[in-house]
């Protein structure tokens, strides 16, 4: 095998570029999403910009990742999903708790990624990794409830989404006997969704 190499997907029999096809083509849905969210959402602000950007950025990646297989190419499939959630976490922080700011940003940001590595990397095939977003989608819902609806519906339904998607992620090699293709590609179509469901309710956060 070459080195670097990684086959952690139901999908992927061999090394190659094309041997995940369904998890590469998958992450156009991150692209597509932040095309809408900015063409959504003008006269485009500096945030409005990077939150699309970031958006592209994780299907760049996660395009990558699933068509190289490298080692290298998982770390920067990580690093644009956190580049996400922490510049999100920023900015709702900022909208939603402004009492704490850019403090409260940082504290729970620290506090998320403790816990991402506390928690053992085998649990449910590395989804559980993800247990801190999800708790930060559900944290801003219940904040901002009473304050901007609209927002805590966005942040609510994008925990709710996020939650199948979780599931679905987690049963990708567990089922590989059953679904031969896996069910990871259905991870990436339904986290481009949360990803827009959470740039949305930060955006409602201007509003404030």
């Amino acid at each position: 095998m070459p080195p670097g190499y990684i086959d952690i997907y139901c999908e992927r029999l061999a090394p190659g570029l094309f041997d995940e096809p369904l998890n590469a083509i998958s992450n156009g849905a991150f692209i597509l999403a932040g095309y809408l969210f900015y063409i959504r959402h003008q006269p485009a602000t500096k945030d409005i910009w990077a939150q699309s950007v970031l958006m592209g950025l994780v299907g760049v990646c996660s395009l990558s990742f699933h068509t190289t297989a490298h080692l290298g190419a998982m770390f920067a499939d990580i690093a644009s999903i956190m580049m996400f959630i922490f510049y999100h976490v920023y900015l709702a922080s900022l909208r939603f708790i402004p009492q704490y700011g850019a403090k409260g940003a940082f504290g729970l940001a620290i506090i998320m990624v403790a816990l991402s590595m506390v928690i053992p990397p085998a649990w449910a095939y590395g989804s559980m990794g993800y247990a801190p977003a999800l708790m930060a989608l559900v944290l801003f819902g219940m904040l901002c409830h009473g304050k901007n609806r609209a927002a805590s519906s966005m942040f609510l339904w994008a925990a709710t989404v996020f939650l199948i998607s979780l599931l679905l992620r987690t049963i990708d090699r567990p089922a590989c006997d059953v679904i031969p293709l896996g069910t990871h590609y259905f991870w990436h179509v339904l986290n481009a969704v949360v990803l827009y469901l959470t740039a949305k309710a930060v955006y409602h956060g201007r509003q404030l």
